[in-house]
């Protein structure tokens, strides 16, 4: 589906990939290509699905044409993209396993795993993730594996958490509280 707001047209594109949905489509100006994850799983598991393999994808996002594809894990039936390593990279997630997709030369590289605790994981800058480990927040910088612990949530105020760029912003029923501008260096 997409959604022009200058001319305020709707169109769709049956088939992009036949038999799967986009999961966490994130639209990557480098590249002027929509990155994308994908799930088999659909119509409320009541369909049988016709693929066993979830896939990695850079989508055009004018025509909706697959432009790289690569195979996701096996026995998994969702790959989620997490958001801009940089230098044209993503962070992927698979349930707690990480991957790295690298689109100029279509592949997708094991990148270790999330701890048990991890409620969460959203971008917060190119490079740079918020990451949930039980009651507390981290700034996360995969590629140089430092966490620098920005928060903590009490579960008796905070109702769910976001991120918006370089924030990171807690609903607390009548008041949102948000930290702004923590980076890692």
């Amino acid at each position: 589906m997409r959604y022009d707001s200058e001319t305020e047209e709707t169109t769709n594109h049956v088939g992009t990939l036949p038999g799967q949905h986009l999961l966490g489509p994130t639209y990557d100006p480098a590249s002027q290509a929509l990155v994308s994850g994908t799930s088999f799983i659909s119509d409320c598991e009541s369909a049988t699905p016709v693929h066993d393999r979830t896939f990695a994808v850079l989508v055009d996002p004018e025509t909706l044409e697959i432009l790289a594809q690569v195979a996701g894990p096996e026995d998994r039936d969702s790959l989620m993209n997490v958001g801009p390593l940089g230098d044209g990279t993503w962070l992927f997630r698979c349930e707690s396993e990480l991957y790295v997709f690298r689109p100029d030369d279509a592949r997708l590289e094991a990148f270790g795993s999330l701890p048990p605790s991890t409620g969460g994981i959203e971008p917060s800058q190119e490079g740079v993730f918020v990451v949930q480990e039980g009651d507390a927040f981290f700034l996360w910088h995969p590629l140089k594996d430092e966490k620098l612990l920005i928060a903590r949530q009490d579960s008796e105020t905070v109702n769910a958490w976001w991120t918006h760029p370089g924030s990171l912003c807690f609903d607390c029923g009548k008041h949102t509280a948000w930290i702004q501008d923590s980076r890692l260096a």
